[in-house]
């Protein structure tokens, strides 16, 4: 492996400080050997001033380390190179070696170093090494400052609630020692930003980004910025798009924000195609990953905590906790954590909705409850969802177990349909009955729509759909009679329907027309432009000839006349005069 190959300059712009650098980069300790990294220290050094030993070239003696749960131990040897004892002992506590020569010179600066003193390699690392007293003497030199500070750092990682700084919430870090200088609140999103603020615990302010390679001002600390800084000078990303899917054996993970996620067979495929075919990885390196439980389809964005549902390569925002259970999730389980980092290559599509398919070939199913409802087309769905056309996902088949298919398409409401080879026009109503509309005039009377929603319609999209009659004036709503009049219901009385065929509507349709509150009452109407008044009585209407016979009929001085259009009126049956 060619170290550096990946490296660049680094940009303050890219600078996270919720997410220094990637679990799976810097928990990876099988990314360098031992030939690696001492190809890697002569290009930093090829040349060592007389009389120093510069890093390329520095041997000792190590002892062997009994192995616990946080590193596998270590066979010393006699005369072991430095870029031998890195690659041992991240191997051993599964530390990147590439963090570690990061570290070595974020703290010594003993990669770059041409004359390094004898002080630089015994506090090689800073583990134990206080900034107001000596290293502890358990931790002095150069092997054991690389050996306990890969081992501190799986400390870190393996006992998150032992230290202030913790993963997966919001930390206020300071900006300086000094507590005037004030503190930065920060999401930290990972295992190993959070190790990394517990060893050196400061966030570099404004003025240290803005002078990336120099100083800031009294209230800068450059430790954290330093060791991303030099790690993607040296190495590239922090976040490469690498081993976010691994497999041991047949086993396939999520990893995201230090925990792995176990991929049932359901979830998989959404999966595999926003990221790929599994990485292999050793037992060990999993290890190093808390276990998350099962992965899922429902994913909240650990930095923001937005919550998504994944499908068709995109990310699709939940607006509730209901509409999540809707879909077969629940927000105090089922939703995985994931970084808004790993999160950042997965587009975001259209807000999930209570409307889904069962199968990529299926019509769009509205969610009613336990039943699924088929919409006729996107069109028609679009009148369910606020005018736009609802974003269907696939839905889970937990979902689709537990619920019912309705066998009636839904169609627009208070919509007119035409089937094929059929000129009638038909207005379906959400309970699967059909209501003929005798003229486009009634239409309008009934404030509907003078136009055709659906057309060409298969006759076997309302199969076996009841055709009760005529659309008329008259409408029950609910346990409520109207008349329809000028675009608007008003309430009649029974009495005043006696006679007169009374179309009984669905809510649905209903909820769509204009329906006055006022009182019921009878029904006296006027053609437009004219000075006569019908009475609607026993299924006719009947003209009333005069003022002192009309307040006789209605029973007051003062009756409401309704005005209809002369067209519509010219097709009521008419009764004798009075």
């Amino acid at each position: 492996m060619a170290p550096a190959a990946s490296a660049s300059a680094a940009n303050a712009a890219d600078w996270n400080p919720g997410n220094i650098i990637d679990d799976a980069v810097f928990f990876d300790g099988s990314v360098l050997g031992a030939s690696d990294i001492q190809v890697f220290l002569q290009k930093q050094v090829p040349n060592c001033r007389s009389g120093y030993t510069c890093l390329k070239d520095y041997r000792q003696n190590t002892d062997d380390r009994p192995a616990d749960k946080y590193c596998n131990g270590y066979a010393g040897a006699a005369n072991e190179s430095a870029a031998t004892i890195i690659a041992k002992v991240g191997l051993s506590c599964g530390i990147s070696q590439k963090a570690l020569l990061v570290l070595l010179e974020k703290e010594q600066r003993l990669v770059s170093s041409t004359w390094p003193e004898d002080s630089q390699y015994k506090a090689a690392t800073g583990q134990g090494c206080p900034d107001t007293a000596p290293c502890d003497s358990a931790t002095q030199g150069f092997f054991y400052q690389v050996y306990y500070a890969a081992r501190q750092f799986e400390v870190y990682r393996l006992n998150p609630t032992w230290w202030g700084y913790q993963s997966g919430r919001w930390n206020n870090i300071l900006y300086h020692p000094y507590n005037n200088c004030g503190t930065q609140r920060v999401f930290i999103e990972n295992a190993a930003t959070a190790a990394l603020y517990i060893y050196t615990p400061y966030v570099p302010n404004a003025a240290a980004l803005n002078n990336l390679y120099g100083t800031g001002d009294s209230c800068s600390a450059y430790g954290n910025r330093n060791f991303w800084r030099i790690y993607t000078d040296w190495f590239g990303s922090t976040h490469p798009q690498v081993k976010r899917v691994v497999s041991v054996g047949n086993d396939i993970y999520l990893t995201s924000g230090g925990r792995r996620y176990h991929m049932p067979p359901h979830a998989w495929p959404q999966w595999q195609l926003v990221l790929g075919d599994p990485t292999p990885v050793t037992a060990d390196y999993l290890g190093r990953f808390a276990d998350g439980g099962d992965a899922s389809l429902y994913i909240r964005n650990s930095t923001t905590g937005a919550v998504y549902y994944l499908d068709a390569k995109q990310l699709h925002y939940f607006n509730s906790c209901e509409l999540i259970g809707l879909w077969g999730g629940n927000c105090q389980n089922l939703i995985i954590d994931v970084t808004g980092d790993d999160l950042a290559s997965i587009p975001v599509g259209g807000p999930m909705t209570p409307f889904g398919r069962v199968d990529s070939s299926s019509p769009t199913y509205q969610m009613n409850g336990a039943r699924l409802v088929p919409m006729y087309d996107s069109a028609v769905a679009s009148t369910f969802n606020y005018g736009a056309v609802p974003y269907a996902a696939l839905l889970p088949t937990s979902v689709v177990a537990r619920s019912t298919v309705s066998s009636q398409t839904r169609f627009a409401t208070a919509q007119f349909i035409l089937f094929q080879g059929d000129s009638r026009v038909w207005l379906p109503t959400a309970d699967g009955r059909l209501f003929y509309l005798p003229s486009w005039l009634r239409a309008g009377e009934l404030g509907m729509p003078s136009n055709v929603f659906s057309t060409n319609v298969p006759i076997s999209a309302a199969k076996d759909w009841p055709q009760i009659g005529n659309l008329e004036p008259f409408v029950g709503c609910g346990t409520g009679i109207f008349y329809a009049a000028s675009g608007q219901l008003r309430p009649a009385s029974r009495a005043a329907a006696a006679g007169f065929t009374v179309a009984a509507l669905d809510s649905d349709t209903c909820g769509a027309l204009n329906l006055s509150t006022e009182a019921p009452g009878l029904v006296f109407i006027r053609p437009a432009g004219d000075t006569r008044i019908f009475y609607a009585t026993n299924g006719v209407y009947r003209h009333v000839t005069s003022v002192p016979q009309l307040q006789s009929l209605a029973g007051t001085v003062s009756p409401r006349v309704l005005t209809v259009s002369a067209a519509a009126f010219a097709l009521l049956p008419l009764g004798p005069a009075y």
